[in-house]
């Protein structure tokens, strides 16, 4: 689908008539150089676009009837523009939220500003002005001067002042920014930046992109830029509640609106991966980079705030291919570790992915609520489908950032036992002496909580606040199926479950660890116990929950696990136990380098029926 366009042209407070019909071979709603163009070649006379007035069809801020609200610089010959009926209202009244540049008199003004702004600079305007890009959130416009055209840019109230935050930027480094030649409230003038929009980006400009704008990030964590606006966590999530309780409320159901409450509880999280406050762009796509084949230069600071960078982190990954976007993100994480040893980008990507989500919502609604109702179709539902992406992104974590996890370069668990309950110091744990039955290792020590991190995921005990989330995972028939846990599984029984855990934790018989993307919600468990005569064997059971089955979260618990057992207890074998006609089972072992063993059956009883379990042995492939 593409374009088409007609017009309500007027001429100071006369409404001269209508036009249209056309099409255009932009489809974009905002991009008004085709329209002009069309106009001027139909009327004979030059004309502005002021703004939208409605949209028939399309989606997105594209394709479409659109209808547009236009002023005619000098009169049209008569007989060129339709007397049609007007609905009351089209053109008027004056909206309160109206941007100045959607009205001719504050259009005027704005263009007069800009060439008395370039006359003083000695860069006077040479020829017309070009219209190229007006809407809610931004007019944009191409002047030519003898030494080359300059570009004015005018943003709404909401916007952050681009003029600060440029020159913020420019004191760190003067060419990652265009250089500007005006500033005023809402609107800067800025030299022409060679090259073309990034979109499409090659590897090498992505880590060219993220390397410079870190470093520039890092330069300015400790001036903030007055007057930008506080994206950091105490004040962003209560817009996040706001938002939940508020406009946001109708478009989702309960459910959704709890699981995203639930993602709150990684602000916290985030705040220890150690990243500074500094200036956020807030938008850091690869079309708000610019390059003529060299390190390109970042444009469009409209929603730049004050906060943690991670999310300049994870914005190109939703426009750049796989390859390239781990590339960049790799960049990314590898400069905040360069510019402040210790912290933990990879982690940080890793805990904002759904987080970035919420603060992209939040900047939805707030377009929504600052701009006139005629324009609101180009952001309507996006706050709302924001939330959703959110949630699909904390169900479906991006395989590009677990590979930034070291574990998964190096192949090897990282166990961290953390604050003894007795206070005793923090340990890290090294191979097991060889001549120590596993039972008498750390591992199986109570008052040292287990954490195994690596491939993606992060192995952590229990705790009560699990209780919901345990019941969601194991209320299930494939769980009642395969494995002792009781059924129906609810509240009392997820109780009973945990207390269970905690007393063989504390007979030192076994351990069970919820499986986590991210150190907080549950997707399933795993747990590895002494089961036999030999104190050297190790064996693994695993349930994984119906909403997260497809995604290797049971492989990569295994993997993590047995290279825990070998490598931190000294197990001289790992072992699963699996039911025939458990396929699923079956294809986890294969997997993960287990073997069907010689071993005679083991035979157990679970609610009420006799198991026949198969020996799968770990043969250290």
């Amino acid at each position: 689908m593409s374009r088409t366009v007609s017009a309500w042209v007027t001429a100071g407070e006369d409404v001269l008539g209508a036009v249209g019909p056309f099409p255009v071979d932009v489809p974009w709603w905002q991009e008004v150089e085709p329209v002009v163009a069309r106009l001027e070649e139909l009327l004979g006379v030059p004309v502005l676009v002021l703004r939208l007035l409605t949209v028939d069809g399309g989606e997105g801020g594209r394709d479409g009837h659109v209808t547009y609200h236009v002023e005619a610089l000098e009169r049209p010959a008569p007989g060129l523009l339709d007397r049609r009926p007007l609905d009351d209202g089209l053109l008027g009244p004056r909206s309160a939220l109206r941007a100045p540049w959607a009205r001719a008199a504050g259009l005027r003004e704005l263009l007069d500003w800009a060439a008395r702004t370039l006359e003083a600079a000695g860069r006077p305007v040479t020829g017309p002005v070009e219209q190229r890009r007006t809407w809610n959130l931004a007019a944009l416009f191409r002047l030519p001067t003898a030494q080359g055209p300059v570009w004015l840019k005018a943003t709404p109230h909401f916007a952050a002042d681009e003029g600060a935050v440029v020159t913020a930027l420019a004191g760190a480094d003067p060419s990652l920014v265009p250089a500007l030649l005006g500033r005023g409230a809402g609107r800067i003038l800025m030299e022409h930046v060679p090259g073309q929009d990034c979109w499409g980006a090659s590897p090498g400009t992505a880590t060219a992109a993220m390397k410079r704008f870190v470093a520039a990030q890092a330069a300015l964590a400790a001036n903030r830029p007055a007057g930008l606006r506080d994206g950091r966590t105490p004040a962003l999530a209560p817009r996040v509640d706001a938002l939940l309780d508020g406009p946001a409320a109708a478009g989702l159901s309960r459910q959704e609106t709890a699981a995203v409450r639930r993602l709150t509880d990684r602000w916290q999280q985030l705040g220890q991966c150690g990243l500074p406050d500094t200036v956020v762009h807030g938008d850091f796509h690869p079309g708000n980079w610019r390059s003529d084949g060299g390190p390109p230069v970042v444009v469009d600071f409209a929603d730049a705030y004050w906060g943690n960078p991670v999310v300049d982190g994870l914005r190109a990954q939703e426009y750049l291919d796989e390859q390239v976007g781990a590339t960049s993100a790799r960049a990314w994480a590898e400069a905040w570790s360069v510019h402040v040893p210790g912290s933990d980008p990879a982690g940080a990507l890793r805990l904002a992915e759904p987080l970035a989500h919420l603060v992209h919502a939040v900047r939805y609604q707030e377009f929504l609520d600052g701009i006139e109702p005629s324009e609101r179709p180009y952001h309507a539902g996006d706050p709302v489908a924001a939330l959703r992406t959110a949630l699909r992104s904390e169900r479906e974590p991006s395989p590009v950032l677990a590979d930034l996890s070291p574990a998964r370069r190096e192949a090897r668990a990282a166990t961290v036992f953390l604050q003894p309950t007795s206070g005793g110091p923090l340990a890290t744990g090294g191979p097991a002496p060889e001549d120590r039955a596993v039972d008498d290792l750390r591992i199986f020590d109570p008052s040292r909580r287990l954490l195994l991190e690596g491939l993606g995921l992060r192995l952590r005990e229990w705790t009560d606040a699990d209780v919901p989330d345990l019941v969601a995972l194991y209320d299930d028939p494939e769980i009642d199926r395969w494995t002792p846990v009781a059924s129906p599984f609810g509240v009392e029984e997820a109780r009973s479950y945990l207390a269970a855990a905690r007393r063989k934790r504390a007979e030192r018989r076994s351990v069970q660890l919820a499986i986590t993307t991210d150190g907080l919600r549950p997707r399933g468990e795993i747990l590895f116990f002494r089961s036999g005569p030999d104190e050297r064997e190790l064996e693994l059971a695993y349930g994984v929950g119906a909403d997260h089955r497809g995604r290797g979260l049971a492989s990569r618990a295994v993997r993590l696990v047995v290279e825990h057992a070998v490598h931190e207890t000294g197990a001289r074998s790992v072992v699963l136990r699996i039911e025939a006609g458990n396929a699923a089972g079956e294809a986890v072992a294969r997997s993960t380098g287990f073997a069907p063993a010689d071993d005679e059956p083991v035979v157990r009883m679970s609610k009420g029926r006799e198991l026949v379990l198969r020996t799968w042995r770990h043969t250290g492939s």
